[in-house]
């Protein structure tokens, strides 16, 4: 519970509700489940446009990093609880747009709201549906992923282990 999905899938059935075009892909399995069917309700992916929200059996831990070069967009709604959540590290890295709560280590200090991402408080429905909805109209339009590719540069530029190393050199050498 202290992932707190239960924003996300709140967020994406309104936003399904008001005809918006989305799919959220949920992955692996955990005490929630239940309690997050039971949210998405009859908003199960439609076959024939693709739109809506979908529960899917656990991955290889491989396998992650190609999910998310497929994704668009990565939501992290955690609270405080979380700590870091390096899963925003690897999302940036491949390009994904993060939507990320300010509550959570990674998130509020890797994202420049609107710059290389998205941040939203955690539990705020309203607000995270802002967010999605910007990602949304955002593709819609056709537009590039250009917070995705800020993302990316952000990771390879300030948070790789060679531009963490760099900086530390400089620190000791001044």
């Amino acid at each position: 519970d202290w992932k707190r999905v239960d924003t996300l899938v709140k967020a994406s059935v309104a936003l399904l509700q008001q005809g918006e075009k989305l799919h959220l892909r949920l992955i692996g399995y955990g005490p929630e489940e239940a309690r997050l069917r039971c949210l998405a309700g009859n908003w199960l992916v439609d076959k024939d446009s693709g739109a809506g929200i979908s529960f899917q059996a656990p991955v290889e831990i491989g396998a992650i990093r190609g999910i998310m070069r497929q994704s668009d967009v990565y939501v992290l709604c955690s609270d405080g609880g979380e700590g870091w959540g390096a899963v925003v590290n690897e999302a940036m890295a491949e390009g994904c747009t993060v939507i990320g709560t300010h509550e959570a280590g990674s998130s509020a200090t890797m994202i420049e709201h609107g710059v290389n991402g998205w941040l939203f408080p955690a539990g705020n429905v309203r607000k995270l549906k802002e967010c999605l909805l910007k990602e949304i109209q955002r593709k819609q339009r056709g537009e590039p992923n250009q917070l995705g590719q800020a993302a990316a540069r952000t990771l390879s530029e300030v948070w790789s282990p060679s531009a963490a190393a760099q900086t530390l050199l400089r620190e000791i050498s001044q």
